[in-house]
């Protein structure tokens, strides 16, 4: 077990050096500029624009800002958002325990329905059920997360008017009231991920990888018929001398 995770992280890393460089290569070559906006601004002089291509390093090759983007990173410095005018990773930390528990409580309810589902539609195999939790799921994995997540909203928020469509990530849980208003904004972002890892989990490797419920007690129930079979055929099977 150890080796597999060492030999899966020994690939990552280098994986993940390669498709950071190329996505940077390809930001950096692109024919729009990071200070468009400023340029498209005429309040702003050219002298102004060029200090600050010159204070965030733009005026350098790209290799080379590359080299002090990947620096930066390893030092957990994520730059300045200038929207937000404040550091990135300040904001990762204000909204990282929302995200969490979003995530956290949308994974459990996953699992608590996709096992149960998938050791159902096992023991009953080709049954109604069955077939409903099959159609279920190829929908879900056809359909694309934002569009459910979209859909959504658009019943649940636009429609019937039940539900936040814009979640508030400064809400703090003082007092009932605001665990309330916390938990009607979750609902819409925690249900379209508990879909779509239950429906990823409760299947057949045939429609997901990752889908250890059904093909696991599939495997489970076969295993059990052929060793059933096997010592009922030996034990009927007349002993030779």
């Amino acid at each position: 077990m150890g080796r597999y995770v060492l030999r899966r992280l020994l690939i990552a890393i280098p994986t993940l050096i390669v498709i950071s460089f190329v996505v940077y290569a390809i930001l950096a070559l692109a024919p729009t500029d990071p200070l468009a906006s400023f340029g498209a601004d005429p309040r702003v002089p050219p002298e102004v624009r060029e200090r600050i291509r010159e204070s965030l390093g733009l005026n350098q090759p790209w290799h080379v800002r590359y080299v002090k983007w990947v620096i930066a990173i390893a030092h957990l410095d994520f730059g300045y958002s200038f929207m937000s005018r404040s550091p990135v990773m300040d904001l990762i930390w204000q909204r990282l325990p929302n995200t969490l528990a979003v995530v956290g409580v949308a994974y459990i309810i996953g699992v608590l329905l996709a096992v149960p589902i998938g050791m159902i539609s096992a023991v009953k195999r080709y049954s109604v059920f069955d077939h409903l939790s099959t159609t279920f799921a190829f929908i879900g994995f056809s359909v694309p997360t934002f569009f459910t997540g979209l859909l959504l909203i658009i019943i649940f928020s636009v429609k019937l008017h039940w539900l936040p469509f814009i979640y508030d990530s400064t809400l703090k849980v003082t007092s009932l009231s605001t665990l309330g208003d916390q938990i009607r904004q979750s609902i819409i972002t925690a249900s379209f991920r508990w879909s779509r890892w239950s429906r990823s989990a409760s299947r057949p490797s045939s429609v997901a990888r990752s889908s250890p419920s059904r093909s696991s007690a599939c495997r489970a129930l076969v295993s059990c018929w052929c060793a059933r079979s096997a010592r009922a055929t030996r034990l009927s099977s007349p002993r030779s001398f």
